[in-house]
């Protein structure tokens, strides 16, 4: 089996103590959150074996931790199960886990009052942590089964994602890019190949290119930013190393030189890139040229969906298509798509963008949008 979990805060670390062949007691530091889900999973009858990343990985070993991320996608993919840690309950999970059950079971019928109540736990529930972190979403897309845990109470993945999508539960701003995403890679679980090989015969989950997933994943939280790519290549169609973007935690590998590989290989090279500070944040610049198709002249999308469709109005002819009104499904970005949005060519790129017109700049709100068939 495997953990997904969140490592939580280090600000009071636990020790684990296990018995080395020569009699001596060994001891690891671990965080409160991994402690409490070690004891909420542990069988009193039967030995349980689990892969746990903190555990099982030396987070002090640049090389190690490089190689073994490598890896994850395939080594979730073999677990048996994976089981999903969202904590502690408490704010009436166990009842938001309840009603998400009875949910997937169409055996909905409470009281408007009573409902609202419910609702609010569920979305008490998605504000936990783990739904926030980007490591989650390849552990969830890799695995066979999965089973979601809060205290005592559990939820198969599956349902879990049939409970939220009867529900119709309505998000804002918070949750708009987070939950229905999570919820794609749930539905998955039970009609997604787990095992593939990408065209050079890596190991591979396949479910869309490196662009379509930073687009749609680019907010998800994480300690350090170069994760931000690196948690995302064992779920891409198609093939990052071939530009050298494989997970490297070396010194010299910064964010500025993986996000620079990473625009190369999914838009062009003749696009410079460079990061700045804005307010404090870290903001990429890319320049380059680019040829306007035309603009976004509506748009639709169903509540949790995870894709929208846009109709562009233009009169150009670019990539064999004719954009003088044409309709496409795109990815749902954080961003929210509004009309007077632009679809342009980036020089050298093989895929149109979506970007925003602002003061004095360009803002890119999705680097590859698909091109209809």
């Amino acid at each position: 089996e495997a953990l997904s979990y969140v490592w939580g805060s280090e600000y009071n670390l636990t020790p684990i103590y296990i018995k080395s062949d020569d009699g001596t007691n060994q001891h690891l530091l671990i965080t409160e959150n991994l402690r409490i889900a070690l004891l909420h999973l542990r069988d009193p009858l039967l030995e349980r074996v689990l892969w746990i990343d903190a555990i099982c990985i030396n987070q002090h070993d640049d090389q190690e931790k490089s190689h073994q991320v490598q890896s994850m996608a395939n080594i979730y993919a073999s677990a048996s199960r994976v089981t999903v840690w969202l904590g502690e309950a408490g704010d009436d999970s166990d009842k938001a886990l309840e009603m998400l059950r009875n949910a997937a079971e169409q055996q909905i019928g409470s009281s408007a009052d009573t409902e609202k109540k419910q609702h609010q736990a569920v979305l008490a529930l998605l504000r936990r942590p783990w739904f926030q972190r980007i490591w989650v979403l390849q552990e969830v897309a890799a695995a066979r089964h999965t089973v979601i845990k809060c205290g005592l109470s559990e939820i198969d993945g599956y349902a879990f994602y049939l409970g939220l999508n009867a529900l119709q539960l309505t998000y804002d701003a918070e949750f708009q890019g987070l939950i229905p995403s999570i919820s794609y890679l749930l539905q998955g679980t039970v009609f997604r190949l787990r095992r593939q090989l990408n065209s050079v015969g890596k190991f591979s989950l396949g479910i869309r290119p490196l662009a379509e997933l930073i687009d749609m994943y680019h907010t998800r939280k994480t300690t350090d930013p170069r994760d931000k790519v690196y948690a995302l290549l064992g779920m891409c169609s198609d093939d990052p190393s071939s530009a050298g973007l494989v997970a490297d935690y070396g010194p010299e590998t910064t964010f500025d030189k993986v996000f620079q590989k990473v625009v190369e290989f999914s838009l062009s090279s003749q696009i410079l890139v460079r990061n700045i500070s804005v307010m404090h944040q870290a903001v990429a610049l890319i320049q380059g040229k680019a040829r306007i198709l035309g603009h976004v002249s509506s748009r639709y999308q169903n509540s949790g969906s995870t894709s929208r469709d846009i109709v562009i109005s233009g009169n150009q002819s670019c990539l064999g298509i004719e954009y003088q009104k044409s309709a496409m499904t795109i990815l749902a970005t954080v961003k929210d798509i509004t009309e007077g949005d632009i679809l342009c060519l980036l020089a050298g790129a093989t895929k149109p963008s979506l970007i925003r017109p602002c003061i004095g700049y360009w803002e890119l709100l999705a680097m590859a949008v698909p091109i209809p068939d």
